[in-house]
């Protein structure tokens, strides 16, 4: 399998340099399909508020048809995210991103850093190629067999400190 020209296998040594092709094209499938959902969620909103500004509802008011629009959204999320996740990570809460851009729009756009040092636990970086500070990292550990999603963080710039947060 022909590895995309955005990855990059950092700090990791050569017997496990191979496992970049198997934990990174499902996760970069993920990504995708997660910015799609998010792409279509913020154009959704945004007819919502117009809307609502239609109907004479105050912007403080949601609404009436928010609460099935975003459990909609987060339905799909949760349809997207199973069997990607470990079971901790899907005990949390997700899909509360409907930004512009997505909130993983840099893991299709941006650079892609593998490391895996054992057997036991992967990474992916995702850095923006754009100028924004924001990064992403997403620690995988095997659960079932299968290599999945078991922690998601958030870091700035050059920063060495990262946040946890929800996908």
């Amino acid at each position: 399998m022909e590895m995309d020209e955005r990855i990059v296998i950092k700090d990791t040594p050569e017997k496990y340099a191979e496992m970049a092709k198997v934990i990174v094209p499902p996760f970069l499938e993920l990504m995708k399909t997660l910015t799609d959902l998010e792409d279509k969620a913020f154009v959704r909103s945004g007819e919502l508020d117009a809307e609502k500004a239609e109907m004479g509802i105050p912007s403080s008011i949601i609404h009436p048809g928010y609460m099935e629009f975003i459990n909609a959204y987060r339905a799909q999320y949760r349809e997207a995210l199973s069997g990607m996740c470990t079971k901790k990570l899907f005990a949390r809460p997700f899909g509360v991103s409907i930004h512009h851009p997505a909130r993983y729009l840099d893991a299709l756009e941006g650079t892609v850093f593998f490391t895996m040092k054992s057997d036991k636990k992967a990474m992916i970086d995702i850095k923006n190629n754009e100028g924004r500070s924001l990064k992403h990292r997403f620690i995988f550990k095997v659960e079932d067999d299968v290599w999945k999603i078991d922690e998601v963080r958030y870091g700035f710039g050059e920063e060495d400190k990262w946040y946890v947060e929800n996908l």
